[in-house]
């Protein structure tokens, strides 16, 4: 095993908790630029010391509000991931190590619930790394 990430390379599929902030830049009240989104997650089905740290940019649409304030939207990201991996230097000490690094795409949709709480799905998958993942998103607007 050592340093090399097997879990990327051999994993089709997989649900992960995570947790991530963007910042966006709103064009219209139909559209807007991502500008920044950094992430972190953990896949549920990988070894406890895997790690994967994204850096996006992308757009987001929304639909016309349908009931108080609920709308719909959907969104593109693209950027840059990377693999952390714990490794043990000592049995009582360890340190992460980058693994794969690579481009990764987004795609997802969703609904504002209120001004301020949205829930969504999202489908993430690396270019190199053969990663696809899956998410159901919760968000909290600042």
């Amino acid at each position: 095993m050592g340093a090399k990430n097997e879990y990327s390379d051999e994993k089709d599929s997989a649900g992960a908790f995570g947790l991530g902030l963007y910042f966006e830049h709103r064009y219209s009240k139909y559209f807007a630029w991502d500008i920044l989104s950094v992430g972190w997650d953990a896949p549920f089905d990988s070894p406890s010391n895997f790690d994967r740290v994204t850096v996006k940019t992308g757009v987001r649409a929304f639909t016309p509000k349908f009931f108080k304030d609920m709308r719909g939207y959907a969104n593109f990201a693209f950027g840059y991931a990377a693999c952390l991996m714990k490794v043990p230097e000592i049995v009582e000490h360890s340190y992460y190590v980058a693994g794969t690094r690579y481009h990764s795409i987004e795609f997802g949709f969703g609904l504002h619930l209120t001004k301020r709480l949205s829930a969504g799905y999202a489908f993430d998958w690396d270019s190199k790394s053969k990663y696809k993942g899956h998410y159901f998103r919760f968000g909290l607007m600042f």
